[in-house]
């Protein structure tokens, strides 16, 4: 469909790109983004010689299922695109793309075959499942649906290590997910991840703080289903109908309240902040007017919004209070007073 040849152009760029390891993509729920990982994780593995693919994903389980849904695709594919294998009976943990085993004769001379010794397996979730491994592609699968404590902005850390010697490229990154409720997954973790992962702001090496290049597409493209006249979403030729599929979902907000509105932004959001929708605990404001708040300041104010933090000029307290511009910052300013109108003092 539509979205996944966009997924598919931006990750073509990414790899193309000296100055990124990978992609972090972001979107709605059943949007393709798994399949679409191990797809493109397939032909990068079988097209090169000593490939390693790791899949992860939020639990050991979950890896397992993407690999096992790998693996019956592979089954199903013509011969020409399935390089010799190891020739196993079940493929389990591993598919091995190398000489298929067999019992020499005493006195007969083993003669070696040209195959591509790559192998495709999964991990476990945990933060060094892949440490210290060269890895040539990874899917990281719901990164925004794991359990507490696990890190993966920690996690990212060593996995990128596997694709690097220093600043040398030498493997790919395919890290998607949906985000769901910040209090039950790390999905707070996930959001630090997608702010590193700014192509607009690199750090000296020319790299992004994560290394990745990070992909939002909003739920109006590629939704499947039909509108209340009972028009489709997607075409026949796979292009949506991106106002109707809009008005559909903005009609969804207004029919849900409290949790269940927060809930439905996250699974279907039409802006990375939806993607984000605020946990669903821990004030006593209301959740629904402060998204609606956040959806203004970052979208319909004619002011830019910059987040950032108030801090003392040169670090002295009751000194001057100077803007600070930080991505992690406390506070959104998009207008400040003139000098000779604000307050140079605390006030006693």
């Amino acid at each position: 469909m539509e979205n996944l040849h966009m997924v598919s152009y931006a990750t073509e760029i990414a790899r193309l790109s000296d100055s990124s390891i990978g992609v972090l993509y972001y979107s709605m729920r059943r949007s393709g983004k798994t399949v679409y990982g191990i797809s493109d994780g397939y032909w990068d593995t079988t097209e090169n010689n000593e490939s390693v693919f790791p899949i992860q994903s939020k639990t050991a389980p979950d890896a397992k299922k993407v690999f096992k849904k790998l693996v019956d695709s592979w089954k199903r594919l013509p011969k020409y695109w399935r390089p010799e294998d190891g020739g196993a009976t079940e493929v389990k943990s591993s598919l091995e793309f190398s000489e298929r085993r067999r019992i020499t004769k005493i006195g007969e001379k083993r003669e070696y075959r040209e195959v591509l010794n790559s192998t495709i397996y999964f991990v476990s979730s945990s933060e060094t499942a892949n440490d210290g491994d060269r890895t040539t592609y990874q899917v990281t699968d719901e990164i925004g649906k794991v359990d507490p404590p696990l890190d993966v902005n920690e996690r990212h850390n060593i996995n990128k290590e596997c694709v690097l010697r220093g600043t040398t490229i030498l493997g790919f990154i395919y890290a998607a997910s949906t985000i769901e409720d910040f209090e039950k997954f790390a999905a707070e973790e996930a959001q630090t991840l997608w702010n590193r992962s700014d192509s607009r702001k690199r750090l000296p090496d020319g790299f992004t703080d994560s290394g990745l290049f990070r992909i939002f597409l909003p739920a109006s493209i590629g939704l499947e289903g039909t509108d209340v006249n009972g028009q489709p979403f997607v075409d026949e030729w796979g292009y949506s109908d991106i106002k109707s599929t809009k008005a559909h979902i903005l009609s969804m907000y207004q029919a849900k309240k409290g949790k269940d509105q927060l809930s439905y932004r996250r699974k279907y959001p039409l802006t990375i902040d939806d993607s984000f929708a605020l946990a669903s605990g821990g004030n006593n404001y209301s959740k629904e007017r402060l998204m609606s708040q956040m959806k203004y300041n970052t979208e319909s104010s004619p002011s830019p919004w910059i987040r950032g933090n108030f801090t003392w000029l040169n670090g002295v307290r009751d000194t001057e209070v100077i803007w600070q511009p930080d991505p992690e910052g406390r506070w959104m300013a998009g207008w400040f007073p003139k000098q000779e109108d604000r307050e140079s003092k605390r006030l006693p």
